[in-house]
């Protein structure tokens, strides 16, 4: 799941209750939050994301040290407002 906001922008891989400050190209993050500001009723709801990408290993600063680092996509395969029955958001 992604969530985007003031001050966030974080995706929680489902089933996990890890979530990861999101790095990525100015176009997959121009993408994700696009998506988000004319999908979503508003800021913070989550949005089911298929992706590529890795985990990055090294300490996370600012607003990304609230999490368990970061995930750098670096391909948007699938987004949608619909989100799986067996995905749900993290507690």
């Amino acid at each position: 799941l992604y969530y985007w906001g003031a001050e966030v922008n974080v995706v929680c891989p489902c089933g996990s209750s890890e979530c990861f400050w999101v790095r990525g190209t100015p176009e997959v993050l121009a993408r994700l939050r696009t998506f988000v500001a004319q999908e979503t009723s508003g800021p913070y709801q989550p949005v089911h994301l298929h992706y590529r990408g890795v985990l990055l290993d090294e300490p996370a600063t600012g607003f990304a040290a609230d999490y368990q680092g970061y995930q750098e996509i670096s391909e948007v395969l699938t987004i949608s407002v619909t989100l799986p029955a067996d995905c749900p958001p993290p507690a």
